[in-house]
């Protein structure tokens, strides 16, 4: 089974005022951390999609393929959309592990462990739950990744991805809730411009 790595990253970052992604835990950017957790829990390849005007800026930053969404304010899903299109290209893919740049404490183990539930159900998308609610990073089975793909461009991601048969997994790992959106909660976090 062959695994892909998608980090999602092109936001413009307005209520941070700089890439989010080039933020610094622990002298790591969040952009590789989410990439080294991602290779860690079992993915081969990883792509990220990047938008204006930062996407410069943060490719030089990873080693993973950059895909550039030339219009990232239509929302998530063109974003996801675009990967997901790249993804199906590839194809021996099992399916992919869905990252969010808002979430760099997910660890390896916690991408293994939905990798596992993936590679085993018949859900089309996996995601990791702790206290009763659903977390990042998620995994996209090919199915899956086809009606991103396939998605209209009005609807929302969260939106199409509920509509497809999903798998909740119990994971103690709290950093899947994880969300850094503004700077307080990058401080908080322990991540630094």
């Amino acid at each position: 089974m062959t695994w892909l790595g998608i980090i999602l990253a092109a936001g413009a970052s307005r209520r941070i005022g700089r890439p989010k992604a080039l933020y610094r835990i622990d002298g790591e950017t969040l952009v590789a951390r989410s990439e080294r957790a991602l290779r860690g829990g079992g993915v081969r390849e990883c792509l990220i999609v990047l938008g204006p005007p930062h996407g410069a800026r943060i490719a030089v930053e990873t080693r993973a393929e950059v895909l550039l969404n030339p219009e990232p304010e239509r929302g998530m899903l063109s974003s996801a959309a675009l990967a997901a299109q790249a993804a199906l290209a590839r194809r021996e893919l099992t399916g992919a592990v869905l990252a969010l740049i808002d979430h760099p404490h997910a660890r390896a183990s916690t991408i293994q462990t939905l990798i596992a539930h993936a590679a085993l159900g018949s859900a089309w998308v996996v995601r990791p739950a702790s206290g009763g609610r659903r977390g990042h990073p998620i995994v996209l089975t090919r199915p899956a990744l086809a009606a991103v793909a396939a998605a209209p461009s009005h609807r929302r991601l969260c939106d199409v991805l509920r509509d497809l048969p999903g798998l909740d997994v119990p994971i103690a790992d709290p950093a899947v809730l994880e969300d850094l959106d503004t700077p307080g909660e990058l401080a908080r976090a322990g991540a630094l411009p």
